[in-house]
């Protein structure tokens, strides 16, 4: 059994709510963080309804963290030349395979990344200026394992793997 420990401590400022002014960040729509952000929006979405044709189920996923690294450019007036195209990197879980049937996961967020790209960047041709490439973190089915009796063992991995994530996201 799992235990958990909740900390109580006193606040030694004034609470947000009761102070003048509060400061924060802001990202733009152009921002790498706010396109990633929508794209693996869009890429859950249409994942989530391939889980619900397919299965009548949207299966397990998290697929909330992208990553966007520059590319290279050479700039000109009016215009320019893209040398190296921009990567975007799918991270995060997701159900690859169900009772024997394949999700093409990388598939669908490619598609999804490209035809995001298309409909908000205007000046952006995801098939030359973007390369993508998916984590291959890949989770198990519910529905493989309760068919044997398996909802406990499923349960206990992933509860396993959570706590390695975890554990090794802190070091």
């Amino acid at each position: 059994m799992v235990s958990s420990e909740i900390t109580v401590k006193k606040l030694r400022q004034r609470a947000l709510e009761d102070q003048s002014l509060e400061i924060c960040e802001r990202k733009g729509l152009g921002h790498p963080d706010s396109i990633c952000d929508a794209i693996m929006n869009q890429v859950s979405i249409e994942l989530s309804e391939e889980y619900l044709n397919r299965f009548g189920a949207i299966l397990h996923h998290n697929l909330d963290k992208g990553l966007l690294a520059a590319g290279e450019t050479e700039v000109r007036f009016k215009g320019g030349e893209v040398l190296k195209p921009m990567l975007i990197v799918f991270g995060d879980r997701a159900t690859f395979e169900v009772a024997g049937q394949t999700i093409p996961v990388p598939d669908i967020a490619a598609e999804t990344a490209k035809r995001w790209i298309r409909n908000n960047l205007r000046f952006v041709d995801p098939e030359k200026n973007i390369k993508s490439r998916s984590s291959q973190v890949r989770l198990l089915s519910k529905t493989s394992l309760i068919g044997k009796g398996g909802t406990w063992a499923l349960m206990i991995l992933q509860l396993l793997w959570d706590m390695l994530l975890r554990r090794r996201w802190r070091t």
